[in-house]
């Protein structure tokens, strides 16, 4: 056993601690994102109507065609987004699909990227939305949002009773 002073014990105790603690491995912080990891965020287009979605918002049938995104916003900002080298997906009602390497992902929207406890992606500190102010204005104008899903919860077994 080797014997050392107990000042350089706590010493030595207080830097693995503090390496620990920047590495994430304390309080449940997310680690980074591998940046060679192909990952997928979804984009909200505005609707031409100029009202904005959120959380309490109702589409029904009857509104629908009032959060409809104008005729070109979906072009426009696909073809900026492929020209970044995102790979991009089809037009679902208001929204399509963004893929590429967590290292296009930083780059393009200027965010550092982190693995939740989930398992899920999560940008600055904790946020779903990937920040909008790095992308073109004639792009960002028609955007609501750029955001990662939370990925699906299985811990609940309530639909099995």
């Amino acid at each position: 056993m080797v014997k050392r002073p107990l000042h350089k014990a706590l010493l030595m105790g207080v830097v693995i601690a503090v390496s620990l603690f920047s590495r994430g491995f304390c309080f449940g912080q997310a680690e980074l994102v591998n940046r060679n990891k192909i990952i997928s965020a979804q984009v909200m287009l505005l609707p031409a109507s100029g009202k904005e979605i959120g959380p309490d918002t109702l589409v029904t049938a009857k509104n629908i065609e009032q959060f409809d995104p104008p005729l070109d916003a979906y072009l426009i900002a696909s073809g900026a987004f492929r020209l970044k080298g995102f790979e991009i997906g089809p037009l679902v009602g208001v929204t399509f699909s963004i893929t590429a390497l967590a290292g296009t992902f930083e780059n393009v929207f200027k965010a550092e990227l982190q693995r939740t406890v989930k398992g899920g992606i999560e940008c600055n500190g904790g946020d779903l939305e990937l920040p909008l102010g790095h992308l073109p204005d004639n792009t960002r104008k028609i955007i609501q949002t750029v955001t990662f899903t939370e990925p699906p919860d299985f811990d609940s077994t309530e639909f099995l009773e």
